[in-house]
């Protein structure tokens, strides 16, 4: 069973508490905060481009990446393909 300190931490940081290792997990949750930060910041810079440039400059520059999304999301592979290239046994 584990202890409260690790409960806290499953809560607290989801999935890197459920697939690190427990020798590992101290460096995935660096890793998944440090890819988060950038995004918390996101916020405040459309804000001030909104402020800046307005909303219709936003809405183009919410549209680019949208279709940049869409098409990098097609170069993803099927789960049928990832099945076949998955040659190691679970």
């Amino acid at each position: 069973m584990a202890n409260n300190h690790e409960k806290t931490l499953k809560g607290d940081f989801g999935l890197d508490g459920d697939i690190a290792p427990s020798e590992e997990r101290s460096i995935f949750m660096v890793v998944g905060t440090c890819i988060g930060i950038p995004f918390s910041f996101s916020g405040y810079a459309m804000n001030a481009a909104i402020d800046n440039y307005g909303y219709i400059a936003m809405f183009i520059i919410g549209g680019f990446f949208a279709v940049a999304t869409i098409l990098l999301s097609i170069r993803l592979l099927s789960k049928r393909q990832i099945q076949a290239s998955d040659t190691s046994p679970c």
